[in-house]
């Protein structure tokens, strides 16, 4: 169970999204012969991450709300937290605002009363504040925690997430210099569910700071990363709603009206 929950992960981040999710599911039927509810409190979590990432909202909602129900009801607090902030973070994209703060402020209460795993569900918070508020001091305290444990993937959206917060301020010096740390740290670790945003992005400031050739490139990247994991999903349906999602248009738009259809 426990291999099979990582690996789903693990190649989900590495955009191999329809392997991930055999995998996954591999995993549940294991966790439902066995009676693991432990492991049952955290499936919903991945799927509806997954889900998340390829721009599919309504689906990820219906697993994190799944998610809440069973972390709550088993007791598992640290299962019904990460839900919860997977919940603001699938209200964020709806412009929800009241429902991203009442999430938030129950997430905040869960972590206070579970001390297991703290350190990996405040990064997750951290992350979901920082999404919610673009305020310069949460995206630090997320780059600073994600740093201290050596989780990789939050230091690309920390230092990404610096970025958008300079390109507001129109401090296109500070924007580049963090999304080229971004950068950095994909070539040491790769996320492909992370990369296409993150080359986006610095398609986007290459532009502002009138160097069109480097933007050019970084929007190709973006586009060779999205093709990638269109490329590996096998639901025509979810595949779709990926491509066809307003953030993966906005970008094929910016390399050129790419048709990936």
């Amino acid at each position: 169970m426990k291999a099979n929950y990582f690996l789903g992960l693990t190649l989900a981040n590495l955009g191999r999204v329809s392997e991930a999710f055999a995998v996954l599911s591999c995993a549940m039927e294991i966790v439902k012969r066995n009676g693991e509810i432990f492991w049952l409190s955290r499936m919903p979590n991945a799927f509806g991450w997954i889900h998340r990432e390829m721009q599919d909202f309504e689906g990820a909602q219906a697993f994190d709300r799944e998610g809440v129900a069973i972390g709550h009801e088993s007791g598992f607090g640290e299962a019904e937290v990460n839900s919860v902030i997977n919940l603001a973070m699938d209200h964020l994209h709806s412009n929800d605002h009241a429902t991203v703060c009442s999430a938030m402020k129950t997430a905040a209460s869960l972590l206070s009363h579970d001390a297991w795993f703290r350190w990996r569900f405040e990064i997750r918070f951290l992350h979901a504040r920082a999404e919610q508020k673009l305020a310069r001091t949460d995206a630090i305290a997320l780059l600073e925690k994600a740093t201290q444990y050596g989780a990789h993937k939050y230091i690309v959206i920390a230092h990404t997430l610096l970025s958008r917060i300079a390109m507001l301020s129109a401090d296109f010096d500070t924007a580049a210099e963090e999304i080229k740390a971004a950068c950095a740290m994909l070539k040491r670790y790769p996320a492909l569910l992370c990369a296409w945003r993150v080359h986006a992005l610095l398609g986007q400031i290459e532009m502002q700071c009138g160097n069109p050739d480097a933007g050019i490139t970084a929007h190709r990247l973006a586009v060779s990363d999205i093709r990638y994991v269109a490329d590996h999903i096998d639901d025509k349906c979810l595949r779709s709603r990926f491509l066809s999602s307003d953030a993966i248009c906005d970008i094929l738009r910016d390399a050129g009206g790419t048709n990936m259809h």
